[in-house]
């Protein structure tokens, strides 16, 4: 069984009081699943529970009706515990022709799936961030009370995510709410691409934690500096480290977690 935590060094703010310190972050790996051999689903998890992550994914997305419609369902035979095999019964829903839906990422042909072979295969998609881009710790601390002020959706739901795109004077460049924090994400960043403004974006400010495909998305659109109010991962920080961005968690009223490259931040 992987680890479910790492250590990682980060810059913490606290007010006034700026010390080095170590932080534990979430562990996060891809997982494969395949149904009677074929790919169908990758998805980003923490370690643990694979098989019954599987058994409830086929039963939410309508693949299986019940038990009785798995035949079998294990590991990978090398025993991988990030890829997991489903046989489904004739009878089962995602037995039919076009029962199993369209897989979410290709698949690799190996048993050896992990975060580092994924980050490997999206490399071409990350971009390396200009390194021209500073700035202030309050200026962070400003666009995270616009972009609160700003979430209609979530002040009268409670139940949306919103990210805040802005260039280096502050201007915002793009700004969106949804359900999804990932479709917050390619929101804002569409609307700054269909503005021609993408590249003039200096930081995103974001309403989530940063998870591997948040920060994902902000690489390859080069984003400098990524904010959010919560946690990241551990492999969401290699892909910061990747594209060489700044990336910040925890910033709530006077404080923040520099996690990666936190030169961008003007503290003094």
């Amino acid at each position: 069984m992987e680890a479910k935590t790492v250590n990682w060094t980060v810059t913490q703010v606290r007010g006034d009081r700026i010390t080095q310190t170590e932080d534990l972050v979430a562990h996060e790996e891809p997982l494969e699943m395949q149904v009677n051999e074929a790919p169908w689903m990758v998805v980003m998890r923490t370690p643990g529970d694979e098989i019954a992550h599987t058994a409830g994914l086929l039963l939410a997305e309508g693949l299986i009706r019940s038990g009785k419609d798995l035949r079998t369902i294990t590991f990978c035979e090398s025993g991988n515990q990030n890829r997991v095999r489903a046989y489904l019964t004739p009878e089962a829903p995602g037995s039919s022709p076009g029962g199993a839906p369209k897989a979410a990422f290709l698949s690799k042909s190996s048993c050896g799936l992990c975060g580092k072979e994924m980050l490997e295969d999206i490399a071409q998609g990350i971009q390396v961030c200009r390194d021209d881009v500073k700035v202030t710790r309050e200026s962070l601390f400003q666009l995270l009370e616009q972009t609160i002020r700003s979430q209609e959706l979530f002040a009268s739901t409670g139940g949306a995510h919103a990210v805040g795109l802005h260039s280096l004077t502050m201007q915002r460049l793009g700004f969106a709410e949804d359900v999804g924090r990932h479709n917050a994400m390619d929101k804002a960043v569409g609307q700054a691409l269909l503005g021609r403004k993408l590249e003039e974006v200096a930081l995103g400010i974001a309403s989530s934690r940063a998870s591997f495909e948040m920060v994902q998305k902000a690489a390859a659109a080069a984003i400098p500096i990524l904010a959010t109010v919560s946690a990241p991962t551990d492999l969401a920080l290699a892909v910061a480290e990747r594209a060489k961005m700044t990336l910040v968690g925890f910033l709530r009223g006077d404080r923040m977690n520099i996690y990666t490259h936190p030169e961008r931040i003007v503290l003094s």
